[in-house]
């Protein structure tokens, strides 16, 4: 048995990929991550956004504990981009946008 026939399992019927859950955690977890970087958002901020504790978004950025669909929606919205860009990891960080409550324009100004 290989190891990619290891992390499939039978269920319904149907033989699924068990890995690919704890691959789309680690996905969300490092998008996250970098848009909490690229944006400059405090993690206070994250977690006051989602409806949780500094802690356990620290435990969420750390890969310790998993993001829930809520949490990831929330966070999207935030962002202002989709579950999908989230999920797949495939934003572009290259440029920010001009009007999102995270532009590097609207913080520049919030600042001064």
């Amino acid at each position: 048995m290989t190891s990619a026939e290891t992390t499939r399992t039978l269920v319904a019927g149907r033989l699924l990929d068990v890995d690919r859950a704890a691959k789309t955690n680690d996905t969300v977890r490092r998008t996250v991550k970098a848009l909490h970087g690229f944006y400059g958002v405090p993690v206070e901020e994250l977690a006051r956004a989602v409806g949780i504790s500094r802690a356990t978004m620290f435990t969420r950025l750390n890969g310790k504990t998993d993001f829930s669909i809520g949490e990831v929606a929330v966070l999207a919205d935030l962002f202002e981009c989709s579950l999908d860009d989230l999920h797949k990891g495939t934003l572009n960080l290259q440029t920010p946008p001009e009007n999102g409550p995270y532009s590097r324009t609207r913080r520049a100004a919030s600042v001064h």
